[in-house]
Order: C-alpha cells, then sequence, then structure tokens
C-alpha cells in the first residue's frame, strides 16, 4: 500500500517564507489608498534601506487594496486573446505600453483586477523606484484533476524582480489572501518551490539550472498553495 508522507520545516528561520514582515505589512496598510501609483511607491519605499523591504511594502500595499475580478477573469476566457494592431515593431511596442498602462489606471481606478493586472501594477511599482522587474506569464495548476496533462495554452501571470542583486519570484495573484497561502505569500519563494505549482512560457524565469521539462512539472505531485502555511517541503510516496 502506498504511504504518502508529509515533511514538515518546523523551525527553519532562514527561510523566505519563515520571515516576518509583520511591521512592513502594517506600515503598507496604514498608507492612504491612492490611484497615483507613483506617489504610493514612493511613500511606501520611503522608510526602508533594502530593496526586500521596500518591495515587500509594495507587494503588500496591493494585496490588501486589490481585490480579484472573478468577472473579468470569466470574460478573458470566453476572450483570451487579444490582438494590437500595428505597422511595425516600434509602433506595437508603443501601443502595448499604453494598453498596459490604461490596465493599470483601471485595475486602480476599479480595485480590481486579475492576474496580469496584478503584475503588471507590481512592475510598475518596483521600477518606479528602481528596482528591476519582468512580467512572467505562464502555467498554473489549481487542481489535482491537471496532473499529468501538458497545458497548451498559458493562463497565469506574475513576476520576477531583481532584488539586492539576485532575481526572485512574485506571485501577487495567488497573495491576496496570505493567511491562507502562507502568511507571506508567494513572496521571494525560493524558485524550486515556486516551481510545483508554476512554470513560465520562458523557462528562463523558473531561476532553476538544468531546467526541468514542461512535462515533467505536469507530471509531478499537486501542489496545494495551503501547504505553505503548514511550512510542507516536500511530499514523498514510498510505492512498496
Amino acid at each position: 500500500m502506498e504511504k504518502i508522507y508529509l515533511l514538515l520545516l518546523l523551525f527553519l528561520p532562514t527561510l523566505i517564507f519563515c520571515q516576518d514582515y509583520k511591521e512592513i505589512d502594517a506600515f503598507a496598510r496604514s498608507v492612504k489608498y491612492t490611484r497615483d501609483y507613483k506617489e504610493a511607491a514612493i511613500k511606501l519605499a520611503k522608510p526602508y534601506q533594502t530593496e526586500k523591504e521596500k518591495a515587500r511594502a509594495i507587494y503588500s500595499w496591493i494585496s490588501t487594496n486589490i481585490r480579484y475580478d472573478e468577472k473579468q477573469q470569466q470574460a478573458n476566457q470566453k476572450n483570451p486573446t487579444y490582438r494590437i494592431g500595428h505597422s511595425s515593431e516600434a509602433d506595437l511596442q508603443q501601443k502595448r505600453q499604453e494598453y498596459i498602462q490604461e490596465k493599470i489606471e483601471h485595475t486602480l481606478k476599479k480595485k480590481k483586477g486579475v492576474c496580469q493586472d496584478y503584475s503588471w501594477l507590481f512592475q510598475a511599482m518596483l521600477t518606479e523606484i528602481g528596482i528591476e522587474c519582468e512580467f512572467v506569464s505562464g502555467y498554473s495548476r489549481t487542481s489535482p484533476s491537471q496532473m499529468g496533462k501538458i497545458p497548451q495554452r498559458p493562463g497565469h501571470a506574475w513576476n520576477a524582480a531583481k532584488i539586492d542583486g539576485e532575481w526572485a519570484l512574485f506571485d501577487l495573484t495567488w497573495s491576496t489572501d496570505m493567511s491562507v497561502y502562507g502568511g507571506n505569500g508567494f513572496f521571494m519563494m525560493s524558485p524550486e518551490a515556486f516551481y510545483k505549482s508554476h512554470y513560465p512560457s520562458n523557462a528562463e524565469w523558473l531561476l532553476i539550472e538544468p531546467a526541468p521539462s514542461l512535462e515533467n512539472w505536469s507530471n509531478q505531485m499537486f501542489w496545494y498553495k495551503s501547504y505553505n502555511r503548514y511550512k510542507v517541503e516536500n511530499i514523498e510516496i514510498d510505492g512498496k
């Protein structure tokens, strides 16, 4: 009979998701909401010295103030593509930036958004305070029924940011209820832990060498987000 072992990491203070960000989160919640994301980014970063602290304040502020837009998510499923007419590559990039800016402003006005909106807003706010940040699209798994099935189309978005000289991974969308997703949410989670539920369209953003294949990712055990709350590091199956 198969036995499943949950390996719990009870006391590992060096792991990023065990760090205590209570004071930063409390400050972020105290910063008055504004649709001027540039002003908000500067105000949120001002009290802190390290890029990690600044990123955390912005991350917490967005997670606190922006709710997930279920209706928009359903509409996107019905019409998953958006085409931008353009006459040249330069024209395409300009129109794409204009579209992203419109989406950011819409998100701030409605205080709601979907994964790409969270990711674009986080990228814009980090960029405003001089932190390099990338928008990452890719695949995620939300149900055990997805195990063993290679996804055909990217359906999620998150961020990679260069924090104090090192690239780190963030998922704002899955952190809107950080009490469920592990206290600190998907904030600078290790690439190995992030990989359990995310796979980028560009494998470079796995931040893992050598990069596992999409097929290998699809065939791994399903990883519930709430495992992070209980410090589960791995699941082993003994088939003996």
